[in-house]
């Protein structure tokens, strides 16, 4: 085999690694991108999952506490008028902008989450197709390489 044949040989098969290793890289790469955006998403479901829990939690709580208050004035032979009711109406009102708080806390971060997942699915496309384009590079290189043996 001659020392051109030879070297044709070389850069052809440097060319293949090369082109193959761009390619291996850009679906890695992919891969990577679409396991952080699942990822992203189940922990948005989770955090949207809690935060329904904790609104039920507080509801329940809320209750309870309504229902002893209502029992503590009745059973004190207490009129439900004034302050009496003025306190039960301010404890129902503290309770729903705890529920509302925690609402916008839980969508806020789902809101977050769902945003990173997006951001996660891009990198990845991007990845993908910077690492293609890298690839088609590598073999433009190498073919331009090939002919410059001529």
């Amino acid at each position: 085999m001659s020392k051109k044949s030879m070297a044709k040989l070389l850069l052809g098969g440097s060319t293949a690694l090369n082109l193959f290793g761009n390619v291996t890289d850009a679906e890695e790469a992919w891969k990577t991108g679409y396991a952080n955006r699942q990822a992203a998403l189940k922990d948005a479901q989770l955090v949207q999952e809690s935060g329904d829990m904790d609104i039920q939690q507080l509801e329940r709580e809320g209750r309870q506490l309504v229902g002893s208050n209502l029992n503590a004035i009745t059973g004190s032979n207490t009129a439900f008028s004034g302050s009496a009711m003025d306190i039960m109406a301010d404890t129902m009102a503290q309770l729903e902008l705890q529920k509302r708080n925690k609402q916008r806390e839980t969508a806020s971060k789902r809101d977050s989450l769902y945003a990173e997942a997006n951001n996660a699915a891009r990198s990845a496309s991007s990845a993908r197709q910077q690492g293609y384009l890298k690839a088609g590079g590598t073999l433009l290189r190498g073919v331009g390489d090939f002919m410059d043996m001529f």
